[in-house]
């Protein structure tokens, strides 16, 4: 999911089908924020000139609303969903993007977790890799490699002044930080297992969603508490700046959950 703050919308993946197959009938929907009944088709794969099979993570760059799909980036008028860009990753190993994020000088930085999503369930492959996008797209690996710990989840968290990206790893999943200069990575957490999404708060504290304990953590300094939980398989999540809610998909119930954020605890 991804808020849209200026048109006041929540943007919503929808795969419609295994997340590895390329079959083009993947969707986006807008919902409005503050009538969360009122729901549309922004994009639909094979209509209007859109290509969309699986998509996955979102990020928001002046008008475009960039999404990606398998070993794709596509980027779509977040207005009418008109589509505008494709960037292939086919001929860099893409293997599963996974989300991607903006950071503060406009580059597109994008997780390849190196998973497989099929009939046969989550088949782990490898081709981790963390990607750059700059002016004209052009395309660069930032990093590649298993020691990147199945990459999933990232943003840019603007208090901290760094990136911040979560490991899907089915057995113990950390989160990162780094900073472009230095790649190097620092563990600022750790759990059980399926980190999946990561959003930063403004006030430095950072959201990140769990399969294997059905839960979105909220994480301060070394203080990580479980604020939802009984959430099954939690997505890639967002954050509603203006009403405080953090926004849960739920893949496997087809359906989102709308949280409110607690509010800084100052003991």
């Amino acid at each position: 999911m991804k808020y849209d703050p200026d048109q006041d919308v929540y943007f919503v993946s929808n795969i419609n089908g295994f997340g590895s197959v390329k079959d083009d009938n993947g969707y986006i929907s807008r919902v409005s924020a503050a009538n969360v009944s009122d729901i549309s088709t922004l994009v639909q794969g094979r209509v209007h000139g859109a290509a969309l099979h699986a998509p996955k993570g979102m990020a928001i760059h002046g008008d475009t609303l960039w999404v990606c799909d398998i070993d794709a980036l596509r980027g779509f008028e977040r207005h009418s969903g008109a589509p505008l860009a494709t960037i292939d990753f086919a001929p860099y190993g893409a293997v599963l993007l996974n989300d991607i994020a903006v950071g503060p000088d406009g580059t597109l930085h994008v997780t390849d977790t190196g998973i497989r999503m099929t009939d046969k369930g989550i088949l782990f492959s490898g081709g981790d890799k963390l990607f750059v996008v700059g002016p004209n797209h052009t395309v660069r690996v930032q990093a590649s490699g298993s020691q990147l710990d199945k990459p999933n989840g990232i943003t840019w968290d603007a208090k901290g002044q760094r990136w911040l990206y979560v490991s899907f790893d089915p057995f113990h999943s950390r989160l990162y930080a780094f900073h472009d200069a230095d790649t190097t990575r620092v563990v600022l957490d750790s759990g059980k297992g399926r980190w999946d999404g990561v959003e930063a708060l403004p006030d430095g504290r950072i959201l990140v969603s769990s399969w294997i304990d059905s839960a979105v953590h909220l994480i301060s300094g070394t203080r990580d508490e479980r604020v939802v939980r009984n959430v099954p398989s939690p997505a890639d999540i967002g954050v509603d700046t203006k009403r405080g809610l953090v926004l849960v998909p739920l893949g496997v119930l087809g359906r989102v959950e709308l949280w409110t954020v607690p509010a800084p605890d100052n003991r």
